[in-house]
């Protein structure tokens, strides 16, 4: 119960940043072409990657026993990265960037082990 209740809390976490990120239709959309329903499952373990409609990835990480795992990245729909980071069993560790269209950093996080550490 507690990894679904996390893996709740990570999708939840996503669509928050993503509507922060979010600077256009174009990026907010519904154009994704699939979706891996398998990392609703407790005990998933492997990569994870989404596609946009035009066949750009969308987000590429990997799992492991249900949880996010090791470097995590996402684009915009015309290919330009729009954030990267990494996980630790779930959890955002480290120096996470997000990006404008341009390619161009926004604005960066540094977590540690109790969530973000700075700004």
């Amino acid at each position: 119960m507690r990894t679904l209740t996390l893996i709740s809390s990570a999708i939840v976490l996503s669509l928050v940043i993503l509507s922060i990120a979010c600077t256009n239709t174009d990026t907010c959309n519904n154009d994704v072409k699939s979706k891996v329903s398998t990392v609703e499952k407790q005990s998933y373990s492997g990569m994870v990657t989404e596609y946009y409609k035009n066949g750009n990835k969308k987000y590429e990480t990997k799992y492991e026993n249900g949880k996010p795992t090791g470097k995590y990245l996402t684009w915009f729909k015309n290919g330009t990265k729009k954030a990267e980071g990494e996980y630790q069993k779930g959890k955002r560790v480290g120096i996470w960037k997000w990006y404008n269209q341009k390619g161009n950093v926004n604005f960066t996080v540094i977590y540690d082990n109790t969530g973000i550490a700075e700004l």
